[in-house]
């Protein structure tokens, strides 16, 4: 997993040049973009956006596990609130491949108070587009609070912004990898902001 390890330093640091991926969210008639700049450095070994939803013939190909866990992310595609479901992959230097995934979401609820925070290793942190806490979690398969066929480490981030509570929650099965792919979660959760939307015919900045 050295592949994946950054430089430490200010989490703006070296961003000004990189690409950021964005979506787009309509709340209460406001257009707005939520984005992200998914690989810190350029280069092979950054990783890329990749479509989640395999097309028929790459289904009919995946194990029973790797189905099911496509399909929960279907599931959660079509939750309220949700903003996009997005998959990134990747090369190591020493030719494995690499991958995880980032739900993003935008709800109108409080924000959560310290007793109303799941169990585990939780802490607060600030994003670029507000104050945050952070939770990690490492779940086996069969587990019943996530319900994943496959062992996975996550990171979730709930971030109080102006528009309402915005979640990014990271996921991978390399759980081998786990304290690398956290520091990866983070500074590019770091990098996240949430604005509204140019004006048609102008490019945003």
């Amino acid at each position: 997993m050295r592949g994946l390890r950054r430089k430490t330093g200010s989490p703006a640091a070296g961003t000004a040049d990189l690409p950021r991926l964005g979506w787009a969210v309509n709340r209460h008639g406001q257009d707005l973009i939520v984005s992200v700049i998914p690989s810190r450095v350029a280069g092979e070994n950054s990783f890329r956006p990749v479509d989640v939803f395999p097309g028929a013939d790459d289904g009919e190909r995946q194990g029973a596990a790797a189905s099911e866990l496509v399909a929960s992310l279907s599931r959660a595609a079509e939750a309220p609130g949700t903003v996009a479901i997005q998959g990134f992959a990747a090369r190591s230097p020493d030719g494995r491949g690499l991958t995880f995934t980032l739900a993003v979401s935008l709800a109108d609820i409080p924000y959560p108070e310290a007793g109303e925070l799941p169990e585990g290793d939780v802490s607060e942190c600030r994003l670029a587009c507000g104050p945050a806490v952070r939770i990690f979690r490492l779940t086996e398969p069969g587990d019943p609070e996530s319900n994943s066929p496959i062992a996975m480490f996550s990171t979730t981030y709930l971030a109080q912004t102006d528009y309402g509570v915005l979640a990014l929650a990271f996921a991978t099965p390399h759980v081998d990898g786990a304290r690398e792919f956290a520091v990866l979660f983070e500074s590019i959760a770091s990098t996240c902001t949430i604005q509204p939307a140019p004006p048609a015919g102008s490019t945003a900045t």
